[in-house]
């Protein structure tokens, strides 16, 4: 029988100082379409897509993910519209 952590993927996350060319091989061998991207405290900076990963041709280069990290959205609970917190019962807002 199998569990619930049999299902569980773990996702590749760069640091910011990671090479470009990591981000492209995760992004071309490991079929996603995102790699994620922390800081030291692995506080999520952004993400790098799959067009950008792969717009890179040398196999080995000095550059880091640095320049290439587009700004993640950040989602908190008081970002709702206030129409919706009135009709559901949240405990925030």
């Amino acid at each position: 029988m199998k569990s619930a952590q049999d299902f569980v993927i773990e996702i590749p996350v760069l640091k910011n100082n990671d090479q470009i060319t990591k981000a492209r091989q995760i992004l071309r061998d490991d079929r996603f379409r995102e790699v994620y991207v922390v800081d030291g405290k692995k506080t999520l900076i952004g993400y790098i897509d799959l067009t950008d990963g792969l717009r890179v041709t040398a196999t080995k280069s000095n550059v880091t993910v640095e320049g290439y990290v587009k700004d993640a959205p950040v989602v908190r609970p008081k970002t709702r519209s206030n129409r919706w917190q009135r009709h559901a019962k949240l405990p925030y807002g």
